[in-house]
Parts: structure tokens; C-alpha cells; sequence
């Protein structure tokens, strides 16, 4: 497993991104959301809470190879300064349990060590197995 993490700029990679978020459909049904759509896409690449710089914001394409197998919006330093919040993390339903949600956040957690010393995220609606996937994580 070759990862990186590309931030988006493109058409192409705006593209990419929709085949993961639809690819990923239960994840929005777990959380009562709608269908995703190009604005759904165009909304997360830019979404920050109220009060919070554009700049803390890290929406990356996460690619496998030249294969795109993820999505993920971190925000640095929310809701405390020492905080990395992981709004959003998009992996296609068929690449779960392939070991790509667990390097995915060890690849953060290595990036951003030193920096923030807090993972935060929310889960809705999880499942008992999504959840214990979570707990079970040792990162920080």
C-alpha cells in the first residue's frame, strides 16, 4: 500500500472524488444525509466551522498508487488549538476492512505529531462494528 495525499484542485480530481462519495452511499445513510452530489463535493472542499480560518482546513484525495481510495477533510486546531478534528473521512464500502482506514490514520498521526496532541472526530448513527473500529484504534 503506496498512499498519498493530494489536495484537490482539478476537475479530474473533483470527479474522483464524487465516484468515492458515491461509492461510499451507507456512509451518508448511517448519518441521515443526503445523497451526495458535485455541490455536496464543492460544499466539503470548503466548509469550515464559523469562526475558523479557510486555512485550517486540509481536504485531501487519497490515492493507492494512481487508484483513488479515499476522501478526508481534517481541521487543524478545532476545537482547541492542539486539536486535529477529522470532519470527514470518505472510503468506498467495498475498501473497508482492507486496512486503508488504519493507514490513512497513521499517515496523520505521523504528520502532524509534535503539532496536536488531539484526534477528534464524531460518529452518527455508528454501527456496533464501525464503533468498535474507532475504539479500537491506538493513534495518540
Amino acid at each position: 500500500m503506496k498512499l498519498t495525499f493530494q489536495t484537490v484542485r482539478s476537475m479530474p480530481q473533483r470527479n474522483a472524488l464524487m465516484k468515492l462519495y458515491r461509492g461510499a452511499l451507507v456512509y451518508f445513510r448511517e448519518n441521515g444525509a443526503p445523497m451526495p452530489t458535485h455541490a455536496t463535493v464543492e460544499t466539503d472542499l470548503h466548509r469550515v466551522p464559523e469562526g475558523i480560518k479557510p486555512s485550517a482546513l486540509h481536504y485531501r484525495l487519497i490515492s493507492d498508487g494512481e487508484k483513488p481510495v479515499a476522501a478526508m477533510a481534517l481541521i487543524l486546531g478545532y476545537p482547541q488549538d492542539n486539536t486535529l478534528w477529522l470532519r470527514r473521512l470518505i472510503l468506498p464500502t467495498a475498501l473497508r476492512d482492507h486496512g486503508y482506514e488504519q493507514a490513512i490514520l497513521n499517515a496523520v498521526v505521523a504528520k502532524y505529531q509534535g503539532q496536536m496532541t488531539d484526534l477528534q472526530t464524531m460518529m452518527i448513527n455508528a454501527t456496533p462494528e464501525r464503533l468498535q473500529f474507532w475504539q479500537d484504534l491506538a493513534l495518540l
